[in-house]
């Protein structure tokens, strides 16, 4: 029986030979991995319509890959990088920079966040329930101690707001220096564009 032009392709070594040398060795160990699922997937579904007789690549074994571990600045690093935001942009940007570092936020929760949130006794905020987006990484509220260089930030950020405006812009955002809420020139859209 003569087989089909593909048929030396769908092996073994076919398969592994596939190139990927355009990606890092994690993409390409995770763009192997993916290769090789959906194959197997699509082969499986031709056994099952009786299209092959076997998977032709049922026994590759899926690549082992696992991300690097993250590795986060030290104090000295963070130290750098505020004092150059202080010397370098608008005090709200080294206010936001700060205020990350100490707070360890998630950006969707920094920008939802309100001035009212903010329980400055007990050295907390309350993160709303799913921030902007709809589908947030967490559905529930809840309360993040703060140490005191992330309250600092948020008493520096406070003297740079001034009282009584209310204009709003976009859904859910607020202009900067408006005082309804934390985003007011600390992660407001002006200061994101100032860093870059």
């Amino acid at each position: 029986m003569e087989q089909p032009a593909h048929a030396g392709f769908f092996n073994h070594q076919g398969v592994l030979t596939t190139d990927t040398s355009d990606r890092d060795e994690l993409g390409r160990l995770a763009g192997e991995h993916n290769y090789v699922s959906a194959l197997r997937s699509t082969m499986d579904l031709a056994v099952l319509d009786k299209l092959l007789t076997e998977n032709p690549v049922a026994t590759i074994p899926c690549a082992k890959w696992q991300r690097e571990p993250p590795d986060p600045f030290d104090c000295e690093e963070v130290e750098k990088i505020i004092d150059h935001a202080r010397t370098n942009f608008a005090p709200t940007v080294a206010n936001l920079i700060a205020f990350r570092f100490f707070s360890g936020l998630r950006t969707s929760e920094m920008v939802t966040l309100r001035w009212q949130s903010i329980d400055w006794n007990k050295m907390q905020v309350l993160i709303p329930q799913g921030g902007l987006r709809k589908q947030a990484k967490t559905n529930k509220a809840r309360l993040v101690s703060l140490n005191s260089r992330a309250l600092d930030a948020l008493e520096r950020q406070k003297e740079q707001t001034p009282e009584g405006a209310t204009r709003q812009r976009g859904r859910g955002r607020h202009a900067p220096n408006h005082t309804q809420g934390l985003t007011d020139g600390l992660c407001g859209t002006d200061a994101w564009r100032s860093v870059g």
